[in-house]
C-alpha cells in the first residue's frame, strides 16, 4: 500500500502524488471501500480517486538517481543488429 505523499506512476496521467487515503463522501462509491486521492505532478486542475485495492494500474515512481542510473546504462548496450525490418521489433 502507498502512503502519504509518495509518487507514483499512475495510467496516463504520469507522475502523481498521493494526497489522502480513505473513505469518498461522494454517491457514486462504496462508503466502506478505501480510495487514493491522487494529484498529477504536472496538472494542478486534475483530482483522480481511485480506490486503494487496485493497485495495478500504478506503481512507484523511481528516484532520479535511478532514473539517471538508467540513461547513462542505455550507452552500454550492445545494439542489436536485424537484417529483417519486419522483425526488427520482435529482436
Amino acid at each position: 500500500m502507498f502512503q502519504v505523499n509518495d509518487h507514483v506512476v499512475y495510467g496516463n496521467y504520469g507522475i502523481c502524488v498521493v494526497k489522502a487515503i480513505g473513505s469518498l463522501e461522494m454517491d457514486s462509491v462504496v462508503k466502506d471501500r478505501l480510495y487514493y486521492t491522487l494529484e498529477p505532478l504536472y496538472s494542478e486542475k486534475n483530482t483522480i480517486y481511485t480506490p486503494v485495492d487496485k493497485e495495478d494500474s500504478m506503481r512507484c515512481a523511481i528516484t532520479e538517481q535511478e532514473a539517471w542510473k538508467l540513461i547513462d546504462g542505455i550507452q552500454a548496450q550492445e545494439m542489436i543488429q536485424v537484417a529483417d525490418e519486419k522483425r526488427a521489433e520482435q529482436a
